[in-house]
C-alpha cells in the first residue's frame, strides 16, 4: 500500500471517530485532518491573545485554511497574508514557495 493511499485511510478514520460527536470540530486542510476539542478556533484564540496583551493591531500569516477564522475576525486597521493560492478572507496573498 502506497504512502498517499494509507494517509487517505487514515484521514477518512480521523473524519469517522469525530462524526456525531458535536463538541469535536473537523476542519480540513492540506493533507491534514484537524479535530479540535475546543470551545473555539484560531479566530477565537487570535481575539483572546489580542484582548491579553491589549494590542492595538495585528499581523496574521497563515497558509492552510484552518487559518481562515483567524483572518475573519481581523480588523480593517490588522494585517492579514495568506500564503498560497485560492479563496481567502486575508487582505494581502502571497505565493506559497516551491518545496
Amino acid at each position: 500500500m502506497s504512502d498517499s493511499v494509507r494517509a487517505e485511510e487514515l484521514e477518512e478514520e480521523a473524519r469517522a471517530a469525530a462524526e456525531g460527536i458535536p463538541e469535536v470540530h473537523v476542519m480540513e486542510g492540506k493533507r491534514i485532518v484537524e479535530l479540535a476539542v475546543l470551545l473555539g478556533d484560531k479566530g477565537t484564540a487570535l481575539e483572546a491573545l489580542r484582548s491579553s496583551v491589549e494590542a492595538d493591531v495585528v499581523f496574521y500569516a497563515g497558509d492552510d485554511t484552518t487559518d481562515e477564522r483567524a483572518f475573519a475576525v481581523l480588523r480593517a486597521t490588522d494585517v492579514g497574508v495568506h500564503v498560497g493560492g485560492g479563496e481567502t478572507a486575508a487582505s494581502f496573498t502571497v505565493a506559497d514557495i516551491p518545496h
